[in-house]
């Protein structure tokens, strides 16, 4: 049933392959296809027909979702489908024709503004606050990762 639904399925319409990993829930990979078509309503996403979408387990990597631009690989966790826009946002940034979106002139404004917001935001919290804690640290996901061109393009 998982390898017929991975050749005929809605995602097949944007991207070349879909994979899903053997514990996959067919009966939320329908939910997702509903939402999928219905977001494709309101936004445009491009087709990209030599890149995958891979629905799997990604525990070792502590991600819901991951892009890989050398492998043209979006993979979007099972258990965090929501994830899956902003993987797709990271898709765009890096396959257009020029050069990343979020490197642009054009899109500087928006940096600017975007930083200047979350820093006034994490400001306020309390000084105990775990999330304020790992936003002033050295840790992976702190206020250099969260506020790199490449994370604010594909929260955006």
């Amino acid at each position: 049933k998982i390898l017929d639904k991975m050749e005929d399925n809605l995602f097949l319409t944007h991207f070349g392959y879909v994979e899903f990993d053997e514990l996959v829930d067919l009966e939320k990979i329908e939910e997702i296809e509903k939402e999928w078509v219905e977001i494709n309503k309101q936004i445009a996403f491009p087709v990209k027909k030599d890149h995958s979408l891979r629905f799997r387990r990604l525990g070792h990597h502590n991600a819901g979702g991951l892009y890989f631009p050398n492998a043209k690989a979006v993979c979007v966790d099972l258990g965090s489908p929501s994830s899956m826009i902003h993987e797709i946002m990271h898709m765009i940034d890096y396959t257009t024709e020029t050069d990343n979106l979020s490197s642009s002139y054009k899109f500087r404004k928006i940096i600017n503004r975007y930083r200047k917001v979350t820093d006034s935001l994490v400001e306020k919290l309390s000084e105990d606050d775990l999330f304020k804690t790992s936003w002033n640290s050295s840790n992976k996901y702190n206020k250099d990762y969260y506020q790199s061109s490449k994370e604010i393009f594909a929260r955006y």
